[in-house]
């Protein structure tokens, strides 16, 4: 069985903006809101080629 990934629709994620990076911390709950109600699991095989969708990966910053 091919492993399911979480993705969502790269138009729902950032609602059709251009962004590559990173983005503070206050706007997290809008992209968090926006993953919650547009995300699905699909094919990790059929996704690595499909730029029409964002795999989630978090990141976490620790600062000391």
């Amino acid at each position: 069985m091919e492993e399911m990934i979480l993705v969502v629709p790269r138009a729902k994620l950032f609602e059709h903006e251009l962004f590559q990076g990173f983005r503070p911390v206050q706007q997290a709950a809008a992209i968090e809101k926006n993953i919650l109600r547009n995300f699905s699991f699909k094919p990790r095989g059929q996704m690595e080629t499909d730029e029409s969708h964002k795999q989630i990966i978090p990141y976490v910053v620790i600062r000391h």
